[in-house]
């Protein structure tokens, strides 16, 4: 079976719109419950306020 990846970016002003919370070091603890919903957090940029989400879909 075959696996496809969805990535998805995100900045910070519409994560928190989404979320409700902001991109600062607390966002870390959040991260951590994706991985019940599917998703995992595979970049994080401060600098440039993004975040880079991927979903695995089994295909």
């Amino acid at each position: 079976m075959m696996e496809k990846t969805t990535k998805l970016l995100v900045c910070a002003g519409t994560l928190m719109l989404i979320a409700g919370v902001p991109l600062d070091h607390s966002f870390l603890k959040y991260k951590k419950e994706l991985c019940n919903y599917g998703y995992e957090v595979s970049k994080i940029s401060m600098k440039a306020q993004t975040v880079h989400f991927s979903k695995q879909q089994a295909g």
